[in-house]
């Protein structure tokens, strides 16, 4: 499978601007599925492939929007933990702390998310991450 940059369509995330309307995003390292290595798709959702470009740009309410939103949200999320635990090991702890070698290693090693969607769970209505948790 081919890793590729790719610009996708979520819905905006911000509690201010919820308001059904979506934004681009670019990621890098995204294959068809789609799937990077924080997210994967489950076994029985359906693989949703690129379109032109390498990019995963669906028109809003359709079942390949949704599963690319929601690898989208996935992703960014623990791309933003991503930097965050980086910024931390180089710079806030980066002598001899030993709960933070060991958390950091940890989350370096953690498993991919795996993003099972079917058509029951289907909506065309925006949810932030916090109504769906």
């Amino acid at each position: 499978m081919q890793y590729h940059n790719s610009s996708l369509y979520i819905y905006k995330q911000d509690k201010i601007t919820l308001n059904g309307e979506i934004m681009k995003v670019t990621l890098s390292d995204v294959r068809d599925g789609p799937e990077d290595r924080n997210c994967r798709r489950g076994l029985f959702t359906q693989e949703i492939k690129a379109t032109s470009g390498n990019d995963f740009l669906y028109k809003k309410g359709t079942w390949e929007f949704n599963v690319v939103h929601a690898f989208g949200v996935v992703s960014l999320v623990f791309r933003m933990y991503d930097e965050d635990m980086k910024h931390f090991r180089y710079n806030v702890f980066s002598g001899n702390n030993q709960q933070f070698k060991k958390a950091y290693n940890v989350w370096e090693n953690r498993k991919r998310v795996i993003l099972k969607m079917t058509t029951f769970f289907m909506t065309t209505e925006p949810k932030s991450i916090e109504t769906l948790v």
